[in-house]
């Protein structure tokens, strides 16, 4: 399952519409609309918010490894309507910081977020948003690095009030970006599975997490056409006698080469 959050009704609205969610009805807490492989969770504004959002939906529901967090929603900075993945959170209050882990690629540009509980003025080099923090600080208490993804689009250079109208527009121009990383998450999760790895577990004598993590490196080898380069290294290891592995510590070191040939 897939869990996105945004802060506003109107950042959501687009998601909405083109995603086919339908609300689940009336809550005490949260508005939350969903389908099959999603569901989507409007927070309300600040990090305070969006990290109780998170707790309270890991209560309501739980994640386990197949699940992803996403947090979506627009921010301030300098590249008007452009949309960014996140590569590192710094909390402008506490000092906190995350590094999301970056296995996939999703054809985006990269930068770091600022999370602030107030609005900024003047806006740094970086982004700077009311959300992203809490997201991440609260949901790492319930999933892995790689299962924390952040997207942001750029909407203000930093200003008090936006149209509900304008902030929708923003988030629409991009739904066919936003899209294309819900889809490739999609693609990855070992529930929708059209091969058969199991040898290939088996032989790299794979815990239950290293199956989960393997299944993704190979569908997002898939993605990239980039699965001949695990076809090379694996027949590599045969010619000189270490595949099939001895031990799960050979198994774990071949997936992390892996990682650093395909990624």
């Amino acid at each position: 399952m897939i869990y996105i959050f945004m802060a506003l009704k109107c950042e959501a609205k687009p998601l909405i519409s083109a995603l086919n969610l339908k609300n689940e009805g009336s809550d005490s807490f949260l508005k939350i609309y969903s389908n099959d492989n999603i569901r989507l969770i409007i927070t309300g504004v600040g990090k305070i918010k969006s990290g109780a959002a998170v707790s309270y939906i890991a209560a309501k529901y739980g994640f386990n490894d197949n699940d992803y967090i996403l947090n979506i929603g627009v921010c301030a900075g300098k590249n008007i309507n452009e949309l960014f993945l996140i590569n590192k959170i710094s909390d402008m209050d506490t000092s906190f910081k995350y590094y999301p882990d970056m296995i996939y690629r999703f054809n985006l540009p990269e930068t770091e977020l600022l999370t602030s509980s107030v609005v900024v003025r003047k806006v740094p080099d970086c982004l700077v948003d009311m959300e992203g923090s809490g997201i991440a600080q609260i949901g790492s208490a319930f999933v892995c690095p790689h299962q924390i993804i952040i997207l942001k689009a750029v909407s203000d250079s930093g200003v008090e009030y936006l149209s509900p109208e304008y902030i929708s527009d923003i988030i629409n121009n991009k739904i066919s970006q936003i899209e294309s990383v819900i889809n490739l998450l999609l693609d990855v999760s070992p529930e929708k599975t059209e091969h058969d790895y199991s040898k290939f577990y088996e032989d790299l004598k794979c815990s239950e997490y290293m199956r989960n993590d393997l299944y993704k490196l190979l569908k997002y080898a898939e993605n990239s056409n980039s699965i001949y380069k695990i076809a090379d290294y694996i027949e590599e290891l045969k010619n000189n006698g270490s595949y099939p592995v001895s031990s799960r510590k050979d198994g774990k070191e071949v997936i992390d080469e892996l990682r650093k040939k395909i990624i």
